[in-house]
């Protein structure tokens, strides 16, 4: 089977939409199937990328050359390459998100014009798909996240082992506590202000922010406890969580209405051998009675008060200085590894195109 697998994005990165996206392929590489990437993402400036966001000619006719079976398109705003491809191939849509709900957030006049043309072209994507890949339950039950009934499963993100990146154990072992939280700018559902507002609350904890810069000083509000460390290549925050207790996922879901989720960043906590605090339910854990001792889920509100620091308190009391053990971290691998029921998705709807082709 030939499948291209269509995104925008930057590989340069190396972070876990990379590593997600460089699993699949090479899972179905390892299946016997011809996999080719499709990125549309340019490092171009000006207007030359700006018309290249829109229509990519080039890529177009290279995907016409390899005439795929199937199409893997990870999704995102509808462009005209992307018409073209739904129109021209049988087309999976992979959904990573509530994309109404992320898009409301945001009340800038940018911001709300791409809602509302999301708004309308969303409804042509879900249209012309032949199926939907949805990353949590809670997605797949939506009816506008699936508005044309099309045939549909649920494969939350994996955990990507990389054994070279399992952390030790803390050696120095005092009373500080250290937390990382590891997240991208602007995004309000990460809850960033939340997490602020509970270090507020926690004066002997040190948070450490990853991947935001928005601060002058690398302090808030005065606040010796809570470090920016603005961007980082990986072996610099790899080096940062070593020092690092445990670390915190998303705190502000319910912004995009949303209960349940499975962060990659989540994922490479995980992998790194670091407990992790969420604020959310995550896909991973929806067939287990009782959460592993590494993990502690708080509400999925905006709270901030003296229950919720002192549930952290607690938690880190618990488990300072330990690491996920290497079996736990392969035995969650192994319930959230996918691949197999998405590979074989994939091919019932490649298989249905020469039935009637």
């Amino acid at each position: 089977m030939k499948i291209a697998y269509y995104c925008t994005w930057n590989f340069d990165l190396n972070d876990g939409v990379t590593s997600k996206i460089s699993y699949q392929v090479n899972y179905w590489k390892g299946k016997g199937n011809n996999v080719r990437i499709f990125n549309k993402y340019s490092r171009k400036c000006g207007i030359r990328k700006l018309i290249r966001t829109f229509y990519d000619h080039q890529l177009l006719k290279d995907l016409g050359q390899y005439d795929p079976d199937v199409v893997y398109i990870r999704f995102e705003v509808l462009s005209i390459t992307q018409l073209f491809i739904l129109n021209r191939y049988k087309c999976v849509i992979e959904s990573n998100t509530d994309d109404v709900e992320e898009l409301r957030i945001n009340r800038s006049l940018y911001a709300r014009l791409k809602f509302l043309y999301n708004l309308y072209s969303r409804k042509i994507v879900y249209r012309r798909t032949s199926g939907i890949v949805f990353v949590t339950h809670e997605l797949q039950k939506k009816k506008y996240m699936n508005p044309y009934n099309k045939p549909s499963i649920v494969c939350p993100n994996p955990i990507i082992i990389r054994y070279d990146s399992t952390l030790s154990e803390i050696v120095c072992k005092n009373n500080s506590h250290n937390l990382v939280f590891i997240g991208t700018p602007n995004q309000a559902w990460h809850g960033l202000d939340r997490i602020e507002r509970i270090a507020a609350l926690t004066p002997q904890i040190t948070y450490h922010i990853v991947g935001t810069a928005n601060r002058s000083d690398d302090t808030y509000n005065g606040l010796s406890n809570v470090k920016y460390h603005g961007y980082l290549k990986r072996s610099e925050y790899m080096e940062l969580c070593q020092r690092c207790d445990a670390a915190i996922g998303t705190m502000g879901l319910y912004r995009k209405n949303l209960k349940e989720a499975c962060p990659l960043k989540t994922r490479e906590y995980i992998a790194m051998g670091l407990p992790i605090i969420i604020g959310y339910n995550d896909t991973m854990f929806s067939e287990i009675e009782i959460l592993p001792w590494w993990v502690l889920v708080l509400p999925n509100d905006k709270s901030a008060d003296k229950n919720v620091a002192e549930c952290i308190e607690l938690f880190l009391d618990k488990v300072a200085h330990r690491r996920i053990p290497q079996r736990d971290i392969e035995t969650f691998a192994s319930l959230t590894n996918c691949e197999e029921k998405r590979f074989r998705f994939l091919s019932s709807l490649a298989k249905e195109t020469e039935i009637n082709g």
